[in-house]
């Protein structure tokens, strides 16, 4: 949000702050979302350049400075990741997790190709009706009612082009489509804008209602229901627990799970057992705090390793959110098991 905001400003003064401000955006976003994050002010950029048919800009050096002050911004969570996996945690971070994504070698198989079509008819609520209002009014009008018609086509094509690689890509979840939300409520707006306008102060009134009851329910989710629910998380669970209860030379270890927190939330190195070699030369120590699930788990005890403690994870993500794991009265029933196996060594 923050780079389409300052691009297009940008685009109208020139200023070189607004510059600045906007790849400080991109580099936020791809801290945020990974290098998907770039992809929105790129094809904006792209699209707007091209409907203004100014070539020479596109192809500026000014753009090289834009993606280092990127490269600044993302450096920490490189290195990171470096520290962490190695050149094959670069590697991920730039191809494979989203190629993988594309090809369903990460995460899904899905071929629900309007997958997005109704993630989007239930994101936008109470809101829908009037993003829909505002996408038909564009398409009536050729955008005819934009002050910068280049930029806002810029907008709307990066986004529909997004839509249609994230609708073909076989791994789906619906927080991929939440890239794309700000640009659709710059729409939203603009509708209810002109709206607004021509219907009056009732309907002026009435709206404020509703944007003062969707922020009382906003503050309510992030200050109270999300944090609570986000203590769910496996990772989270076992960084607590290895932090309090580690001995001095204990390591933690991830086996087989895809549950990045561990490694965010980590205080020191988490090493990442990947093969079964590796796992007997950990399993074989003591002090290893082995994370995994319950096949795993048994698989560990038919071995006669020593085991020193097992931990049970009841844990649930905050990607896998649903009716029954937001009721307190059935969240239990919810929630998955993962294990924190600890070696006493042979």
């Amino acid at each position: 949000t923050l780079a389409l905001w300052q691009l297009a400003t940008y685009f109208q003064t020139r200023e070189p702050l607004n510059f600045v401000l906007t790849f400080v955006g991109v580099g936020l976003a791809m801290l945020s979302k990974g290098p998907v994050g770039a992809v929105l002010p790129f094809l904006t950029v792209l699209i707007y350049l091209l409907a203004e048919k100014d070539f020479r800009q596109l192809f500026h050096p000014k753009w090289f400075l834009g993606i280092l002050i990127v490269l600044v911004l993302i450096s920490p969570s490189l290195l990171h990741l470096y520290r962490s996996f190695g050149l094959s945690g670069l590697k991920f971070y730039f191809i494979g997790n989203n190629i993988g994504r594309i090809t369903g070698e990460v995460a899904g198989s899905s071929n629900d190709y309007i997958f997005y079509l109704h993630t989007f008819l239930w994101a936008f609520l109470p809101w829908t009706p009037v993003v829909i209002l505002a996408l038909v009014k564009m398409a009536k009008t050729r955008m005819s009612g934009f002050t910068h018609k280049s930029f806002a086509i810029g907008m709307i094509g990066s986004v529909l082009i997004l839509l249609l690689i994230l609708s073909v890509a076989k791994g789906k979840a619906p927080n991929y489509f939440l890239i794309t939300v700000p640009v659709f409520s710059v729409f939203a707006g603009w509708w209810l804008a002109e709206f607004i306008r021509l219907k009056g102060q009732k309907i002026s009134k009435l709206f404020a209602s509703l944007v003062i009851v969707i922020a009382g329910i906003n503050l309510f989710l992030n200050t109270k229901l999300f944090p609570e629910l986000a203590t769910y998380q496996g990772g989270k669970q076992v960084i607590n627990l290895f932090e309090t209860q580690k001995k001095p030379g204990d390591k933690l270890y991830n086996f087989v799970l895809e549950d990045y927190n561990l490694f965010f939330y980590a205080t020191e190195k988490v090493e990442n057992i990947e093969t079964w070699e590796e796992f007997y030369e950990v399993a074989a120590t003591k002090g290893a705090w082995i994370y995994t699930h319950e096949i795993k788990v048994n698989d560990i005890r038919s071995m006669n390793y020593t085991i020193d403690t097992v931990y049970q994870i009841r844990q649930r993500g905050m990607n896998e959110i649903n009716i029954e794991f937001l009721n307190p009265a059935t969240r239990n029933q919810a929630l998955k098991t993962n294990y924190l196996v600890v070696t006493g060594g042979n």
